[in-house]
């Protein structure tokens, strides 16, 4: 990145969530290209890399989210960057560092300069999936066993002792008397009522991942021609 970032630009993460406030931009000796920014956020001031984020003239676009900034190596803010911080930052945010310069060197000098490839692991945010909350009905068989009450009719008979038994004119006849009984009933009545709250919380899991890759070097040898 070479344009020039005010301070006090804000700055937006990889998914626009705002980080900040640039705070400190720290340049390249030598060349002057602002190469570092001290983000002043929530959680204090993050040193964050400048190459591979975008300046739109107001807001400073960063690839990286606030768990970046937050896990980011400490630096004590208006002091330069030491070249083992920068290493240190530059292993955290997986930036591949600007290759110096190579120098030609003349034809004669007898040197030859030997060249191997090197690996660097860039991380990005990408989508994986989407999860959502999906509620279902379930109808299931519930039992109960409620005691119950009802009458029960039966019959008691009191004998009337023998010096009360008067002698009756009208031989027995038939009767009825009628009595009414209750007995209690159940009814089931289903009602809708909340039982509990649930949420969806996302968490952060870091785990390990191996990479294979081949890479190519190269070897200088003697080649010494024979006798004539």
């Amino acid at each position: 990145m070479t344009a020039t970032v005010p301070i006090g630009t804000p700055v937006a993460g990889a998914h626009g969530e705002p980080l900040g406030a640039v705070a400190t931009v720290y340049t390249e000796a030598g060349t002057g290209r602002p190469v570092w920014a001290g983000v002043d956020g929530a959680r204090g001031t993050a040193v964050v890399p400048l190459d591979g984020s975008t300046f739109d003239g107001t807001t400073l676009h960063l690839p990286y989210g606030a768990d970046h900034l937050r896990d980011a190596p400490p630096h004590a803010p208006g002091t330069t960057i030491a070249p083992a911080e920068a290493a240190e930052l530059t292993r955290h945010y997986g930036v591949r560092p600007a290759a110096p310069p190579v120098e030609p060197s003349p034809d004669d000098d007898g040197v030859l300069v030997r060249s191997e490839e090197r690996l660097w692991i860039d991380r990005a945010f990408v989508e994986t999936g989407r999860a959502r909350m999906v509620t279902s009905v379930i109808t299931e068989n519930v039992t109960f066993t409620v005691p119950v009450r009802r009458q029960v009719v039966h019959l008691e008979y009191d004998p009337f002792p023998l010096d009360r038994q008067p002698p009756s004119t009208t031989g027995p006849a038939p009767d009825v008397h009628e009595v009414v009984r209750y007995e209690e009933r159940v009814r089931l009545v289903t009602e809708v009522v909340p039982v509990e709250r649930v949420r969806m919380v996302t968490r952060v899991v870091t785990t390990e991942q191996t990479l294979h890759d081949r890479v190519s070097h190269e070897e200088i040898e003697l080649d010494e021609p024979g006798p004539a």
